[in-house]
């Protein structure tokens, strides 16, 4: 076998090895885009949140106004955003006292959770600063705030 040919066959092989492992992280993003927030189709999730989508629009994420508003729906939301977040492993919460066991596939799902909540739930806030408030709401690692930060970047 010529030298030549043999570096192609290893070449084309690590080609192939890095597509699988690119195609396996796809995949799981894929299946979290596919199956995100469908607990809140559940019944004892739905009413929650149909309260919650009757907030002002145009309050802005965090400010004393969306506090405000936010505290007089909880007693019909509490329980619904409670069991919410205990089924999704891409919210902070789920992971109880220990935010740093959440994975990075897991950050990279809150983000565009973020991203898309800003652009859905709101007519005022911007994208950077809820990422800021939330950053400053959890205790996230290092690290974690890193990944934050570069999917923040990558979604602008």
């Amino acid at each position: 076998m010529h030298p030549e040919t043999k570096t192609l066959r290893t070449i084309l092989k690590h080609c192939s090895l890095v597509k699988q492992s690119l195609m396996k992280i796809t995949q799981n993003l894929n299946e979290r885009a596919e199956v995100h927030d469908r607990s809140k189709m559940d019944d004892d999730e739905f009413e929650g949140f149909c309260w919650f989508n009757r907030m002002n629009p145009d309050l802005e994420y965090g400010s004393d106004a969306y506090k405000e508003a936010f505290e007089s729906i909880k007693p019909h939301t509490e329980k619904a955003i409670k069991k919410h977040q205990s089924r999704n492993s891409h919210h902070p919460e789920y992971h109880g006292d220990d935010v740093k066991s959440m994975g990075w596939l897991d950050i990279i799902e809150m983000v565009c959770d973020w991203h898309a909540a800003s652009q859905t739930y709101s007519n005022t806030g911007s994208f950077q600063k809820s990422v800021a408030l939330c950053k400053k709401k959890y205790n996230f690692s290092t690290e974690q705030l890193w990944l934050i930060d570069e999917v923040a970047k990558f979604l602008e």
